[in-house]
């Protein structure tokens, strides 16, 4: 099973004082050997912004070097997905603009044969990270 990865899930496994680190971990940990794990641009983007952000690595630098280490570390294997789908591909449920990068991550994990994998409640048809 291929799963592309929402970025408050990829900082979670890549920072280890992320709130919902021990909520993640526990369902890396569940998936087997076979699984993939996704990224794309807009989710790598968004780790390293976030990364930045909030202080764990507040220069870029440091910010590519922790992912670098992250993918490296992975006892999956790591997937970029090419995103070549336009804004005109939206699920149905986008109503809001808080809902439009969700939207286009869905619809491009299911361009690739892969779930999207999230935190975040109410986006049908992701899995919900339990």
């Amino acid at each position: 099973m291929r799963h592309l990865l929402d970025v408050n899930v990829l900082l979670a496994l890549a920072d280890e004082a992320h709130a919902h680190r021990g909520r993640v971990t526990k369902w890396y940990a569940g998936l087997l050997p076979g699984d993939e794990i996704c990224t794309c641009a807009t989710t790598e983007l968004g780790l390293v912004r976030t990364m930045m952000n909030v202080g764990t690595q507040p220069a870029l630098a440091g910010a590519l070097t922790a992912f670098s280490e992250f993918k490296k570390s992975s006892r999956l294997k790591i997937v970029f997905l090419a995103d070549d789908l336009g804004v005109e591909v939206m699920p149905a449920y986008v109503k809001t603009a808080r809902q439009t990068t969700d939207g286009h991550l869905l619809m491009l994990a299911a361009k690739h044969g892969a779930r999207f994998a999230t935190l975040d409640t109410g986006i049908p048809g992701a899995l919900l990270i339990p």
